[in-house]
């Protein structure tokens, strides 16, 4: 069976889309208000060529923000588990490897993906609003009240009609919506800055569970980034300053899971990727991967999913 790359572009799946307003290749928008989710989803899920089970991980290339409005969303998110509720947004950060869950029948989700070195480079330009997009990538999913979730999808509904009037050139349609997301993003910085002094607290407190927490954070990060060179707990231990020992008592009690099974997973979540790509051989991904060689590669992938890596690429 012929498999597309799993590094995605979500503009290449939109474009065409009859539910997609788009700019170029710098801002696209779509949404499942006027219909039901599952039609919606059957041209996202033909697109990825995902099937049915909908568990294949894929990589995003670009930025996206996901709003819903109704229902509820599920996806795993950079190994982690992520439940959308009304009135909450997520942002997902370039690079970001996401996987399907579950969608709710009554699911309403709108989504904009944005190229992080075009529009989004001319709107965040101040230290606030740069605060106010890592705060939202860092916290994954944020709850809105419905007052403040019925405003910005008021602005989306904005941009939405500015991309779709065909009578504007693009160089003026830009412009306007530059013109919202400068409304969107300092209305969201305004947002951060109420809520990060509870933040701050919580975050400088002295609590175990807190600096665990802390402690976990930074690890992903290091693993997400780094873990196609290094598998070794004393890598991320030393880029911590920590013992490994030290390091993997506080992964365990933050999350439940030991700090070098997170590692094993983030590496398998890279080569399943990898794999699903026809222009890749088992060989290749394995030296992707910094394996010392196939076999090696093979046995490690074989022990966390029960099958060779060969066999994953072909079903």
């Amino acid at each position: 069976m012929a498999h597309k790359s799993k590094n995605i572009n979500t503009f290449n799946i939109l474009r065409g889309n009859s539910n997609a307003s788009m700019l170029g290749d710098e801002l696209a928008l779509a949404d499942n208000f006027n219909e039901s989710f599952a039609s919606l989803d059957a041209e996202v899920r033909n697109a990825l060529e995902l099937s049915d089970d909908m568990h294949e991980p894929f990589r995003i290339q670009n930025g996206c923000v996901l709003f819903l409005a109704e229902g509820e969303f599920g996806i795993t998110l950079n190994l982690n588990e992520l439940t959308l509720r009304k009135n909450d947004i997520c942002v997902i950060a370039p690079g970001s490897i996401w996987v399907y869950r579950y969608v709710s029948e009554d699911c309403r989700i709108a989504h904009i993906s944005y190229s992080n070195d075009k529009l989004m480079s001319s709107v965040i330009k101040s230290d606030l609003l740069y605060l106010f997009q890592q705060y939202l990538e860092k916290q994954r999913v944020v709850s809105l009240s419905p007052d403040i979730f019925n405003e910005v999808m008021s602005l989306y509904a904005g941009i939405r009609e500015t991309l779709l009037d065909e009578n504007m050139k693009d160089e003026y349609k830009r412009m306007v919506v530059m013109g919202y997301f400068q409304i969107i993003v300092a209305k969201g910085a305004q947002w951060v800055v109420e809520h990060l002094p509870q933040d701050h607290e919580r975050r400088n407190s002295t609590d175990t569970k807190k600096s665990n927490e802390r402690i976990f954070e930074n690890f992903m990060e290091l693993v997400r980034k780094n873990c196609k060179q290094e598998r070794s707990l004393s890598f991320y231990a030393d880029k911590l300053c920590l013992t490994p020992k030290y390091m993997s008592t506080c992964i365990l009690q933050s999350s439940g899971k030991h700090a070098k099974d997170w590692v094993r997973d983030y590496v398998i979540l890279e080569a399943k990727i990898m794999l699903r790509d026809d222009n890749m051989t088992v060989q290749q991904v394995a030296e992707k991967l910094s394996f010392p060689t196939p076999s090696f590669f093979g046995k490690y992938f074989k022990a966390a999913t029960g099958v060779p890596p060969r066999a994953y690429k072909l079903k």
